[in-house]
């Protein structure tokens, strides 16, 4: 006596093949995207940057993918006690302005929001705001100097 079973794996393997595309498609947004985007773990260190965060950190993605928070944001010291972590544990989104240090040594002012990703990673998103904190503070000089005229 011979038994056999089959199934009909077509929808399986339909779905799959959408899958990979939609993958694909979601990677190339991220890969092409002007705005620096990072995906940390809740250990901070960076398990995914896009070209945007290697061209505004100076840094390769192999660079960065060995690095953690407190390597590039001169705001923070310790990995374990991220402000933005702990924000996080009570809001969906935190926001603010912070300063990184590129691989040239440059001090760079970014604005920055990261949301949670998902139960072990948290997503950031960023983008260089030198000039105009540049152009604030001439808007500031300026201004005194008219005050002491």
């Amino acid at each position: 006596m011979v038994i056999s079973m089959a199934s009909d794996i077509t929808e399986q393997r339909a779905n799959e093949k959408e899958l990979k595309r939609r993958e694909k498609r979601y990677k190339t947004y991220i890969d092409l995207s002007p705005i620096s985007i990072m995906v940390t773990g809740k250990d901070a260190r960076f398990v995914d940057v896009n070209k945007a965060t290697c061209d505004l950190c100076g840094y390769s993605e192999e660079e960065l993918l060995n690095m953690y928070i407190p390597d590039i944001d001169i705001t923070e010291k310790d990995v374990d006690n991220i402000a933005g972590f702990a924000h996080l544990k009570d809001y969906d989104c935190y926001r603010s302005e912070t300063q990184l240090r590129r691989k040239d040594g440059k001090i760079i002012d970014v604005d920055l929001s990261v949301v949670v990703f998902d139960e072990d990673h948290y997503m950031a998103f960023a983008y260089d705001i030198s000039e105009r904190k540049e152009m604030e503070k001439l808007v500031v000089k300026h201004a005194n100097d008219v005050l002491a005229l």
